[in-house]
């Protein structure tokens, strides 16, 4: 398999429904958190990655057809001189409605002091906590601002004939569009909404008194 589409957005920006649309449409596995969690034998790759060391993308992708949220969406540049025929898929939303969402779910997972240390949770928060928001995840103006710098980044540099903005409330027909595919009867699928995410963590809770390494890629809208 090689990739045909590489998420270049957020978590929190509609990602997990997004996954599931792609895989719908034939686009399956797509990469996300949740695959990482489930093949933790990656997680050596991405410290590489976040290290600068140079590696074969092939051997976290090399059974995908698409990418999405975090760990890949960092380095979705990389990715994207890889597989230089692959489109450039910018999941986005609101940015306030994003950055309250990532407050509710993400950030208390990460940051959460009775969370088992584990190398998943170390390379989330690297990753997400350090890297991209430099410590200031909960300072929402600037979140904020590193969310929309992100957004403006990549619609100036990504080749525009690669590049698709999307947003999750648009549902099937750009996804379809550039898959050449026709419109799907069954509707859009809706998943990890802020309550999904929540409920799912409690649920998790109490059948399991310590909290999980779970970074927000659980399936379950945003």
């Amino acid at each position: 398999m090689t990739l045909k589409i590489i998420g270049a957005g957020f978590g929190r920006t509609g990602t997990s429904s997004t996954k599931r649309a792609l895989e719908h449409l034939g686009l399956n596995p797509c990469y996300h958190m949740v695959e990482l969690m489930r093949n933790q034998h990656h997680l050596p790759h991405w410290q590489a990655l976040c290290n600068g060391m140079d590696m074969n993308l092939e051997d976290i992708f090399g059974n995908y057809q698409a990418s999405l949220d975090w760990p890949a969406c960092r380095f979705w540049e990389v990715t994207a001189r890889a597989y230089p025929h692959a489109y450039i898929l910018l999941t986005t939303r609101d940015p306030q409605k994003w950055h309250e969402s990532f407050m509710a779910t993400l950030y208390p997972a990460m940051t959460n002091p009775d969370a088992p240390e584990s190398p998943l949770l170390t390379l989330a928060r690297r990753i997400v906590l350090e890297d991209t928001f430099h410590g200031r995840a909960d300072d929402a103006d600037y979140a904020i601002s590193v969310f929309s710098k992100h957004l403006d980044y990549v619609q100036q540099t990504a080749p525009k004939d690669r590049l698709i903005v999307y947003d999750v409330v648009e549902g099937w027909p750009p996804l379809c569009k550039i898959l050449g595919c026709d419109i799907p009867l069954e509707p859009f699928p809706h998943s990890n909404t802020r309550e999904d995410y929540l409920a799912s963590r409690t649920s998790q809770n109490k059948k399991h008194p310590n909290p999980s390494t779970d970074t927000g890629g659980h399936p379950t809208k945003r």
